[in-house]
């Protein structure tokens, strides 16, 4: 099967699994101190994937879009606020790497093609400065990914692909008012490593993912 290789042991699977727990329970603690409704917004946007998610004989990725919510709390007295997001971001295959996956599946036909959701969660500081009008902003943030693939037909067989996850990072800069906000955003979710799931194939891919995004947002 193409993409696929043999499967092998994570003698780090367990410390990855405390690390994911850790990093979920932080994230979202520190804005539950002082929760506010009105510190809520929603986001949909675009995103066009770079290096190897976009490279037809790794990822093969097109661009998809991205939809999600983030919550934003002060730090008292330091002129910074954290932010914890989580977004859901849904990549098709390109058409030239459906042709290179079934040009290089010798004996094989691909009937239909794998597509990528990713669901990112990142916390960080956001930096604001202030205006009359308008407000800029800059966002860093560590991001833990979970990737999944949809299943994928060949020959009347579906094979599946269980979930991997990988923990990158995130920059992202905008203008905002009362209201709304657009926002640029780079994110490097990191090497991700998923397993097979077919009765007769023991294995699993590995796709690299970082995407450049464009988003609007909406402030409840």
């Amino acid at each position: 099967m193409p993409g696929i290789v043999e499967h092998k042991n994570k003698p780090m699977k367990h410390l990855k699994t405390i690390l994911t727990i850790i990093f979920v329970v932080s994230a979202f603690n520190v804005n539950a101190q002082e929760f506010s409704f009105s510190n809520f917004s929603w986001n949909f946007g675009w995103n066009l994937p770079i290096g190897n998610f976009a490279d037809d004989d790794n990822g093969g990725a097109k661009s998809g879009f991205i939809t999600g919510f983030k919550y934003e709390t002060p730090i008292e007295e330091s002129g910074v606020t954290w932010y914890s997001e989580i977004d859901m971001y849904f990549n098709a295959m390109s058409d030239a790497a459906k042709t290179d996956a079934n040009f290089d599946a010798t004996g094989a036909t691909i009937d239909e093609f794998p597509a990528y959701i990713n669901i990112p969660i990142a916390a960080g500081p956001s930096f604001k400065k202030k205006f009359d009008k308008f407000t800029l902003t800059g966002n860093a943030g560590a991001v833990l990914n979970f990737l999944k693939m949809t299943d994928m037909e060949v020959e009347n067989e579906t094979v599946g692909f269980a979930a991997g996850s990988s923990i990158g990072g995130r920059l992202e800069a905008g203008v905002e008012n009362d209201n709304t906000a657009i926002f640029v955003r780079y994110d490097g979710f990191g090497e991700h490593t998923l397993e097979v799931e077919h009765e007769q194939l023991d294995g699993e891919v590995t796709k690299e993912v970082s995407t450049l995004s464009l988003l609007l947002y909406y402030k409840f």
